[in-house]
């Protein structure tokens, strides 16, 4: 027996964010909070998708299984953030460059 918990329910559709494995441990109003499976065959295995997470969900009505998954955007490492930093600054110094040669000769920018 298990229990699956998340406070958001979507179309009949629940985004398991918590299963507990041992459920006579709890008291009633926290089971109640949950979807109780009494038995399950066997969870989804999530697949690997480059590019993608999976997302464990079950139908609240039917009570299957399922993975979603959705896009996953890896976050930027430090060096690609200074890297990004950098190339921001040289525009700027060049640009800054431009427009004191320009004040130099004399001209308007």
């Amino acid at each position: 027996m298990k229990v699956f918990y998340n406070g958001k329910i979507e179309n009949g559709i629940m985004t398991v964010e918590l299963t507990h494995y041992s459920p006579d441990m709890l008291d009633d109003e926290t089971k109640n909070n949950g979807i109780i499976l009494e038995f399950v065959n066997e969870e989804p295995t999530p697949e690997f998708i480059e590019g993608k997470l999976p997302i464990k969900k079950i139908n609240v009505i039917t009570k299957e299984l399922f993975y979603d998954y959705v896009d996953y955007i890896k976050p930027k490492t430090e060096t690609e953030i200074m890297q990004e930093k950098i190339t921001e600054l040289e525009i700027l110094t060049g640009n800054l460059m431009l427009e004191i040669a320009t004040l130099k000769a004399g001209g308007v920018s």
